[in-house]
């Protein structure tokens, strides 16, 4: 099997997918053009096996795409949206050769602007695309909309490299391992005090872990991360019940955040270093205001940890469920963003630890091995 992959802004997660592919199909082949790397996401994307990756300047033109595709033959084509004329024009080309697949990440909304715009694109789409990949359920309806009859349509569009951020679990554990060892050479009284003996029962001299509430993305308006930010600098120290928020990312409101006692910032952190990072966590949040998707609660789902994350997250319709493994809340109400939060800084260790184990839990609806399969069904399917 031949595929093209025509992308916008690649990510490291579909990396894990493209690999996923080329080990569970023989004779596999990949060629993905893709726009350059995002500089507020600036991934080290590595090789995979079997995949030719080539960057598309936004200078080049449709004839110039077309060209680095014309001797490649696919036998299915994947593309990332419809922004991108270029790839439309190629789409166009090869949608009554083999299947061409267009992904949806956005949520079928009702409005009127929606409903005249999905009106007046379903020719585009139907000329260009034969099946449709949809993030989840508010996308569904989407693809409806836009004129994809149902047996055109997949789910699951996103995946994580779940294998990845499972490492966190086991890191968590090895460390848990390593803290009990030492509670119990600090639980060895000096000899004869029997004072010594009262504190240690009493839990006077254990040490307590501090907790962290993780967030990982990009410093952006639109996830609303500052506003957070300032939501729980402003709780009282009772309040935040000895949690401290972490930050990394990179992104214009970057500038805006500075480091205290309860809010740690820092830069982009690389994919390879999630799973240490996420070890050191007890919960991730996600507030945005608008999200399509947001793979990271997928992500941080896979490393066992509780999610906390605004119902504008398309996500959390797989990933999260309203006090199961964490909590959901509208965006635009800030009063039961802060609610939702203090319910999530009171749970104690036992609950916790239950909501991760049930987060890692959901994460396996879908992995890399389930999304390849599900791609390869769509390239076998009828046009």
């Amino acid at each position: 099997m031949r595929y093209l992959f025509l992308y916008s802004e690649l990510a490291d997660y579909f990396l894990a997918c493209l690999h996923a592919l080329v080990e569970t199909t023989p004779n596999t082949e990949c060629l993905v053009l893709h726009w350059p790397v995002n500089p507020e996401a600036p991934f080290d994307l590595h090789s995979v096996n079997n995949v030719t990756f080539q960057s598309v300047a936004p200078k080049l033109s449709s004839t110039d795409v077309a060209a680095l595709v014309r001797d490649f033959s696919p036998d299915c084509v994947f593309v990332s949206g419809w922004i991108d004329r270029r790839y439309l024009r190629i789409c166009r080309q090869l949608q009554l050769q083999c299947p061409v697949v267009c992904a949806i990440d956005t949520w079928w909304r009702g409005d009127l602007r929606q409903r005249l715009a999905t009106t007046a694109g379903r020719p585009m789409f139907r000329k260009s695309f034969s099946h449709a990949w949809v993030a989840g359920i508010n996308q569904y309806e989407l693809a409806c909309r836009l004129g994809f009859e149902r047996q055109q349509i997949q789910t699951g569009l996103y995946c994580a490299d779940v294998a990845r951020f499972h490492q966190a679990i086991e890191l968590r554990d090895a460390a848990n391992g390593q803290l009990l060892k030492s509670d119990s050479a600090i639980a060895e009284p000096a000899s004869g005090s029997i004072d010594a003996d009262k504190k240690m029962v009493a839990g006077e001299h254990r040490p307590t872990k501090q907790k962290k509430l993780l967030y990982v993305g990009r410093l952006v308006v639109q996830k609303q991360i500052l506003e957070f930010a300032r939501l729980f600098g402003d709780l009282k120290p009772e309040q935040r019940n000895g949690w401290k928020l972490v930050i990394r990312g990179a992104g214009d409101l970057s500038t805006e955040f500075v480091s205290s006692e309860h809010l740690d910032v820092g830069g982009f952190v690389q994919p390879s270093e999630l799973p240490t990072l996420a070890a050191s966590a007890d919960a991730y949040v996600l507030p945005s205001k608008y999200e399509p998707w947001g793979v990271t609660i997928h992500e941080f789902a896979a490393a066992g940890l509780p999610i906390l994350c605004s119902r504008q997250c398309g996500a959390a319709t797989a990933f999260v469920q309203d006090g199961y493994n964490g909590f959901t809340f509208d965006a635009l109400d800030e009063q039961a963003m802060r609610s939702k939060l203090l319910e999530l800084l009171s749970l104690g260790d036992e609950r916790l630890t239950r909501m991760g184990q049930r987060s890692y839990e959901l994460s396996l609806q879908n992995t890399p091995e389930l999304w390849a399969a599900k791609l390869l069904e769509l390239a076998m399917r009828e046009l």
